[in-house]
């Protein structure tokens, strides 16, 4: 990534920002023509921190939008910069985490000017709870831009691009084309999921009302070139021209991809590539699809009012005590198994025939058991396969969507927070996803979840 011709754009606007200067008076008195900057000058700092920002880029896919402890970030960086203290490193994450606000003027519209401010500046998260990290809005923008990130609109042509190199056998380019195009499209998904997330779905669904039928075309466009470059890789021609380039490269002193395996690595790219753009295809397909008329904060007023006027339906009370409210955990988070027999509806005595009996009300508990008993072994196939979101799961219909689907639901979120009902042998973990996730249904309404991944990892 070439960052110093992002840093040389914005700094001179930094001190136009920081100047304190009141308009209309005079700017000489203002130290803003210096043409050295004070501070160490051996770009030391600058160094480390950008270091910090691509080596948390590098692990964003690997931990699924998850932090990265501090102990491995400092470790990795004392590699790749000889005589780095752990002290260093943390003084530069302290500087990279830390937001600063800036002031600017919002041009609308309607020829308005407001005067607005942010303080998203930090370029790296730190985790509340730990000593770990990743990357910030900010960050992903900012290391994007570094990598010559462009508009997503033009996608295919930098597919041609990449097409034409490997015709041409321009091999050197390959790897920096296919990462271009990785990079658009992950930055730009990152970018429409955080809006998501935050509550602007307005904004999204307005850029993909104007430009989504035009992004969809490109996208499908660069797939089908994709598929051809990939195919014009696999070709016993160009893997030869490519060996007679490495040993080109090697009797010259100067680095190429590797030997052997290299040919095999650009296949990758490729391929991750077209996965990329599958997945964006989806997301633009799921933002057009939103719902505008999302819900409104609860007034608790409001709702007092309505239940004392209307107080619930006892079956409806106690469907939900059943389903969210164990009164004791032994666990961070609720599991069936936690309020089994201890939270029972209250039955209503001498109302049935005397040929009638509990048989057919089944327990939530029970209904644990035999939500596994049912569908453990397709769970666990898919646990076999890789990462199983929540979401996931339930685009799986392993829960029934009808009077039960209340039950079905509770019991399947709780495989996600004790998995060791899947299988005590076994070494399953769950991990928090990147921000929260919609599920709809017509008969069980719209659920709003922060996302869980359910992973097998190795004994």
């Amino acid at each position: 990534m070439d960052w110093i011709p992002l840093i040389a754009s914005t700094a001179r606007l930094i001190d136009l920002h920081d100047s304190n200067r009141a308009a209309g008076h005079a700017a000489s008195q203002y130290d803003l023509y210096r043409e050295t900057r004070g501070g160490n000058h051996d770009g030391l700092w600058l160094d480390v921190a950008l270091t910090v920002i691509e080596y948390l880029r590098e692990r964003e896919n690997e931990v699924v939008g998850g932090f990265i402890s501090g102990t491995e970030v400092r470790e990795a960086l004392q590699k790749r910069i000889a005589g780095l203290t752990e002290e260093d490193v943390r003084f530069v994450l302290s500087a990279l985490t830390t937001p600063a606000e800036i002031w600017f003027v919002e041009r609308m519209g309607d020829g308005s000017r407001p005067i607005n401010s942010t303080k998203e500046t930090h370029l790296v998260e730190r985790s509340r709870t730990a000593d770990a990290y990743r990357l910030a809005p900010a960050g992903r923008t900012a290391a994007g831009l570094a990598a010559n990130v462009r508009d997503i609109a033009y996608i295919a042509g930098s597919a041609k691009n990449l097409l034409t190199a490997i015709k041409a056998h321009d091999f050197w380019k390959i790897t920096e084309l296919s990462t271009i195009i990785i990079d658009v499209l992950r930055t730009f998904r990152l970018e429409i999921e955080t809006r998501r997330e935050g509550g602007r779905r307005d904004d999204v669904q307005e850029f993909f009302k104007e430009r989504g039928e035009v992004i969809k075309e490109q996208i499908e466009e660069a797939a089908q070139i994709l598929v051809e470059a990939n195919e014009f890789l696999s070709l016993q021609s160009t893997r030869d021209e490519f060996q007679v380039w490495v040993a080109a490269m090697d009797r010259a002193g100067k680095p190429s991809f590797g030997h052997g395996y290299a040919i095999e690595h650009l296949r990758r790219v490729a391929g991750q590539t077209l996965k990329l753009l599958e997945s964006f295809t989806q997301l633009v397909e799921e933002s057009l699809a939103v719902d505008g008329n999302v819900f409104q904060p609860v007034s608790f007023i409001d709702l007092s009012a309505s239940l004392a006027a209307k107080p619930f339906q006892e079956g409806l009370y106690f469907a939900l005590i059943r389903s969210f409210g164990p009164t004791r955990l032994r666990r961070p988070m609720p599991c069936p198994f936690d309020f089994f027999g201890i939270i029972e509806p209250r039955q209503v005595a001498d109302t049935r025939e005397e040929d009638a009996d509990s048989a057919g009300v089944e327990d939530l508990g029970i209904r644990a058991i035999s939500i596994i008993a049912e569908y453990g072994a397709s769970i666990l196939a898919e646990l076999r396969k890789g990462p199983l979101s929540l979401k996931t799961a339930l685009k799986r219909e392993w829960i029934r969507l009808d009077t039960s689907g209340i039950n079905d639901l509770s019991a399947l979120v709780g495989t996600y927070c004790d998995p060791s009902m899947l299988g005590a042998d076994l070494n399953i973990v769950v991990r928090l996803g990147d921000g929260r996730e919609v599920f709809e249904d017509d008969r069980i309404g719209r659920l709003t979840f922060d996302e869980l991944i359910m992973v097998m990892e190795d004994a």
